[in-house]
């Protein structure tokens, strides 16, 4: 594989890409919030499935402890150190990987991986419906990527 430096024109592109996606990103966080909310407020605090369901999702993806140099931390921010730690360690071609993006024919597979009765969220479509509907779907899946 060939490597050269960017261009300054490539940079800034390269830069003003960026901020456009993290704007993109936020955006997207707020919507989904908002959301979240306009369900919450139509569920009320009953003690309803939808309640149990975003609870679930959101204890999944917390990270409260890491094993850090054989030890277990829950020190916040202990934590948050040594992943930024990891991630500014990286090698050009890990950081390269990371930022490459994925092939459709990488994003089904990975797909046919997980249980095909399960659900990745809160809103009921299972794996198959993924699966079987792939053709359809693609493009928009393939646009998270």
């Amino acid at each position: 594989m060939e490597e050269r430096r960017l261009t300054k024109e490539e940079t800034e592109r390269r830069a003003t890409s960026l901020l456009e996606y993290e704007e993109l990103i936020r955006n997207e966080e707020i919507s989904w919030r908002q959301k979240s909310r306009s369900l919450w407020l139509k569920e009320g605090d009953r003690n309803t499935n939808f309640f149990h369901k975003m609870a679930n999702a959101h204890k999944r993806y917390n990270i409260d402890q890491l094993m850090i140099w054989g030890g277990l931390s829950q020190d916040p921010g202990t934590i948050e150190g040594e992943i930024v730690e990891y991630y500014r360690n990286l090698t050009n071609e890990e950081k390269e990987m990371l930022q490459g993006g994925f092939e459709e024919s990488e994003v089904l597979r990975c797909l046919k991986l997980f249980a095909t009765n399960k659900g990745p969220g809160p809103n009921g479509f299972t794996m198959v419906f993924f699966i079987k509907c792939w053709e359809i779907l693609k493009q928009d899946i393939m646009l998270a990527f």
